[in-house]
């Protein structure tokens, strides 16, 4: 259990972000899963380095769940239209550049590699408190 515990944060990231993808509203259950979401993202590494159980199946684990995420977050703020466009197309640009440097790490060093930048940290904080703070005066 020790050894997988990283994983298994991860791993129920990624069916409560496949679950967000169902949501056509924010709802208090939206917001809640959601926050999980941004929880685990926080602290599935931090657990992994604890633990010293740091793994390419856990930093697979921790893209995906962040894919996905972004994705229902996408989907969810052009439905609710709670940004300006010009903020949804800067952070749909962020995520194809996310998915672009897998790409061109798969053809440069023959496997997918995901960057976890200080721009992408960046990124996930500001999109996760936006939405935080619209749902603080909208709930």
């Amino acid at each position: 259990m020790k050894k997988n515990l990283a994983n298994i944060v991860s791993s129920s990231r990624i069916l409560c972000a496949v679950g967000l993808l169902f949501f056509s509203e924010i709802t208090g259950l939206f917001m809640a899963i959601y926050s999980y979401c941004g929880f685990s993202d926080l602290v599935d590494g931090k657990i992994a380095r604890k633990l010293d159980t740091i793994s390419l199946l856990g930093a697979k684990l921790d893209t995906a769940g962040d894919v996905i995420t972004y994705v229902a977050l996408i989907k969810i703020l052009c439905i609710e239209s709670l940004v300006p466009f010009w903020a949804l197309i800067w952070y749909a640009v962020a995520l194809v550049g996310f998915v672009a440097s897998a790409v061109i790490s798969k053809i440069r060093l023959g496997r997918f590699y995901f960057v976890h930048s200080l721009f992408g940290k960046i990124l996930g904080v500001t999109i996760f408190v936006i939405l935080l703070q619209y749902c603080k005066y909208a709930l």
